[in-house]
């Protein structure tokens, strides 16, 4: 699995990635501290999971969660990426608006541990490998 962390903030960049290497030694982690970066790392890379920060140095908001699903859409090898949303902000109302953007989960950046990371990197990677022609009991 390659997860990339789009995250501008050194500190939370290395929270995040101390949890993901808990989970896995075999887990490849890249960074990108802004969303030019982040998508030129999606023009180079295959990735399975990224986790994005809403307010980066170029973009903010859910115009980032906008520009990196274009991003991912164009990109030749990241059709199948999961997004989770990095958040300053304990408002439930910006998780409802990045599902309703095809976002699969938003953390909380007060709330994330070592538990919750690895959740949701379980997720994704299950979800990631449900066949294609079962419905989901909760769709």
């Amino acid at each position: 699995m390659r997860i990339l962390v789009t995250e501008d903030n050194p500190g939370d960049l290395d929270i995040i990635t101390q949890y993901i290497k808990k989970i896995s030694k075999e887990i490849i982690i890249d960074s990108a501290d802004s969303l030019k970066k982040a998508k030129k790392c999606l023009n180079k890379q295959h990735y399975d999971l990224i986790f994005l920060d809403l307010m980066l140095p170029d973009s903010q908001g859910f115009e980032t969660v906008k520009e990196m699903k274009e991003a991912i859409d164009k990109s030749k090898n990241n059709k199948s990426c999961s997004v989770i949303i990095l958040t300053g902000m304990r408002d439930y109302d910006i998780g409802k608006k990045a599902f309703s953007l095809g976002v699969q989960d938003f953390l909380t950046k007060d709330d994330i541990d070592s538990k919750t990371v690895s959740r949701t990197i379980h997720m994704s990677d299950y979800k990631q490998h449900l066949p294609k022609k079962k419905k989901m009991l909760w769709a």
